[in-house]
């Protein structure tokens, strides 16, 4: 599935252009494989699990929705309903480093 996911990904070539895709042994989502996460540079990051080649489609739509924001995240009305259930983990963008003083 993974391989299904990234010549998905590929496939589109304006969102190819705008991506870096990264093949990782695991997103520790083992209870509900394919995992796939979506993360950027002061953005939150979302991990979606459970995905399946019906709603490669979708994560497409939300790929490139992720993109479009400033900060990462996906109100549930912007998120396909057939991922709404597929969010699995949301974690914050790493804070700034602190100064020692």
């Amino acid at each position: 599935m993974a391989v299904q996911l990234r010549s998905a990904l590929l496939a589109d070539h304006q969102l190819a252009s705008e991506i870096d895709i990264l093949m990782v042994h695991c997103l520790g989502a083992c209870l509900r494989p394919c995992a796939a996460a979506l993360s950027a540079a002061g953005k939150w990051r979302l991990r979606f699990e459970g995905l399946s080649p019906p709603v490669l489609p979708d994560f497409i739509a939300a790929t490139k929705a992720y993109n479009a924001t400033d900060d990462g995240l996906l109100a549930d009305d912007g998120l396909p309903p057939s991922l709404r259930e597929r969010l699995g983990a949301q974690a914050p963008p790493p804070a700034a480093p602190r100064r020692a003083s």
